[in-house]
């Protein structure tokens, strides 16, 4: 997982699959990303380009990082995803509440 912080927005790129196999890791990195960041940032940017398959648990990580941002009253939003993940996010109907922008191919 990379990151960048840019006009405190907080720019997390994932790129790999979002997975059961990997979500303890995967959210001790989040937790530990949200925390070093406390007070220099109010938005969180989920990169998703590079995700093909997010599987039910993954799903639920990313539903937590959202609740968490806004327990923290900061932004949260996917920059890019693959037409395959906006699908899933459409079918889960969280398309509007992760405010995914961009799609890639």
């Amino acid at each position: 997982m990379k990151n960048e912080v840019v006009e405190k927005k907080l720019r997390i790129k994932v790129g790999e699959n979002i997975l059961s196999t990997s979500i303890e890791r995967m959210n001790a990195e989040f937790k530990k990303l949200v925390a070093e960041n406390e007070g220099s940032v109010s938005q969180i940017e989920l990169d998703l380009e590079g995700v093909e398959t997010i599987d039910s648990q993954g799903l639920n990580l990313l539903i937590g990082l959202y609740q968490e941002c806004k327990r923290k009253q900061w932004g949260f939003r996917v920059v890019e995803c693959s037409e395959t993940v906006k699908w899933l996010f459409t079918i889960f109907k969280l398309n509007d509440v992760f405010g995914v922008e961009r799609v890639g191919n």
